[in-house]
């Protein structure tokens, strides 16, 4: 029985205790850190992503899938715009498509590097291709686009022997897309913060120093009858 109670009581010794208020202290008293944290943060954040990280523009085209009898409503007419839809995604990426883009456009990279500045989406329940490129040059990018949906249209047309579909071209982009520096500077700033703030509660717990009478009487449950001041303190004050 006495070791159970002994086990017992170095179990209650092993669990730490978290005053929220106490943790709001010394997040506040330290507040300057939280601070100079997030600032410094926040500064790296959006140095790198100003100066260090390329910017990439993109160019949006659209593709309008069409059948033989695009006014008809019916369902197995749907049905075939569902399907064509698919395949027009598939082939707009063909390596017949990119090659002569590549080519028209005299670019200096490989239909792989090429194909994966591509994306092509297709809204539910609609017959439109979104095509996108992206490029560090957003003149390119407008010009990759454009001769994608022409090409990889041209190229549809011939293979499958369906009508010609309706192409909107894409325009020069007069921002990037990316890198979000404004974004990267809030994510940049919140991260200096809550790691300034983790720092703090950590320091906290396992700082096991008691520096006041509160203390005393807080962790060893002890009343504190009379203190001693700190002489050396005063005589440092004197001088």
């Amino acid at each position: 029985m006495a070791s159970v109670r002994n086990q017992t009581e170095r179990d209650n010794d092993d669990v730490v205790e978290i005053d929220l208020a106490e943790v709001g202290r010394a997040i506040f008293h330290r507040i300057w850190l939280v601070i100079l944290a997030g600032a410094l943060a926040g500064a790296v954040a959006f140095a790198i992503s100003r100066f260090f990280i390329t910017p990439v523009y993109t160019s949006t085209a659209q593709v309008i899938v069409l059948t033989d009898d695009s006014k008809s409503s019916s369902l197995a007419n749907l049905q075939a715009s569902a399907q064509l839809t698919s395949d027009y995604a598939q082939l707009m990426t063909s390596p017949t498509v990119l090659r002569e883009t590549i080519q028209d456009l005299n670019l200096t990279m490989e239909e792989d590097a090429l194909k994966k500045r591509i994306t092509i989406t297709n809204p539910t329940n609609t017959r439109i291709l979104i095509i996108t490129a992206s490029d560090p040059d957003p003149e390119r990018a407008q010009r990759i686009v454009n001769a994608i949906s022409q090409n990889g249209s041209d190229y549809i047309t011939q293979t499958l022997g369906v009508t010609t579909p309706n192409i909107s071209g894409g325009e020069v982009a007069d921002k990037p897309s990316s890198p979000n520096v404004k974004k990267n500077t809030a994510v940049g700033l919140l991260i200096g913060i809550l790691l300034a703030i983790v720092w703090i509660v950590v320091s906290m717990l396992v700082n096991d120093t008691m520096t006041t009478e509160d203390d005393v009487e807080k962790y060893l449950n002890l009343t504190v009858l009379a203190s001693v001041p700190d002489r050396g303190a005063d005589a440092g004050k004197r001088r």
